[in-house]
C-alpha cells in the first residue's frame, strides 16, 4: 500500500461512520437504473523487461448501472462504463517528454452491501502514446484488461450519492512494433451517483422486473 493509500484511511473510517447515521443507513445505495460521473487520480506503471515507467495524471469515467438482483441490503447491478485516461511520464523534461492516453469501454458486475461495492469488469482499450522532444513519436495498440474496483457510496439524498472508490488494472501485456510491454493501473475515484428510480430484472424475483415501470401506466 503505497502513502497516498495511508492518508485516505483516516478519511475512509471517517465516511463509515457518517455512514452508519446517515437517515438512509437502511436502504441500499442502488435502487433503480442508475448512472455515475467522475474523476479520479491515475498512477500508470508500463514496464518491458529493461525498464519500468511511471505516469500519473486524471481519468474521467461514466457508469451505467443496471439492476439485476436485489434481496434487503444486498443488490447485484450489471455495470456498463466508458472511461478516458490522460497521464504523463514522471521522468518527462525539457529534452523529452511523454504522455499515454488511453479510451476505454468495459462491461462487469457490481456487488452491493448497503452502501459498500465490489465489481469486476472487462475492459475493450486503445492506448496512444505521444513522445516529444529530441525525438517525436506516436505509438498506438490496443489491450483488453481486467479490472476490480471497489468503493463507499455516500448518500446525498434518496436518489443521489457520492462515491468514494478505487480500482485497480490486472497486469495486461501488449505489442507494440513487435516489443512486449506490461501495463497494470490503480486510480482513485471521486464520482456522483444519480438513480433514476426505474427498476430492471430482478433475477430472485422475475414478477418485480420493471415493477416501477408497468406502474407508472395506471392512473392512480
Amino acid at each position: 500500500m503505497n502513502k497516498l493509500s495511508y492518508r485516505l484511511l483516516p478519511s475512509i473510517f471517517f465516511l463509515c461512520g457518517v455512514v452508519v447515521g446517515s437517515p438512509f443507513a437502511e436502504a441500499t445505495s442502488q435502487n433503480g437504473l442508475g448512472f455515475e460521473l467522475g474523476v479520479g487520480y491515475s498512477q500508470l506503471s508500463i514496464s518491458d523487461s529493461l525498464q519500468n515507467a511511471k505516469y500519473t495524471g486524471v481519468s474521467a469515467q461514466g457508469n451505467l448501472l443496471f439492476p439485476l438482483l436485489a434481496s434487503g441490503a444486498f443488490s447485484m447491478d450489471l455495470d456498463l462504463s466508458y472511461r478516458y485516461n490522460a497521464a504523463e511520464n514522471n521522468a518527462s523534461n525539457e529534452t523529452l517528454s511523454e504522455w499515454a492516453h488511453f479510451n476505454s469501454f468495459g462491461s462487469g458486475v457490481r456487488l452491493n452491501y448497503s452502501f459498500l461495492f465490489v465489481g469486476f469488469d472487462y475492459l475493450f482499450a486503445k492506448g496512444k502514446h505521444l513522445r516529444a522532444g529530441s525525438s517525436n513519436q506516436i505509438f498506438e495498440y490496443d489491450f483488453n484488461p481486467i479490472q476490480w474496483h471497489a468503493g463507499l457510496a455516500l448518500p446525498l439524498s434518496p436518489v443521489t450519492s457520492i462515491v468514494i472508490g478505487y480500482s485497480q488494472m490486472l497486469s495486461t501485456e501488449f505489442s507494440v512494433q513487435n516489443s512486449s510491454f506490461s501495463v497494470n493501473e490503480q486510480v482513485y475515484w471521486l464520482r456522483l451517483q444519480i438513480d433514476f428510480g426505474v427498476s430492471f430484472f430482478n433475477l430472485l424475483n422475475p414478477g418485480e422486473s420493471f415493477k416501477t415501470t408497468r406502474d407508472s401506466f395506471f392512473v392512480r
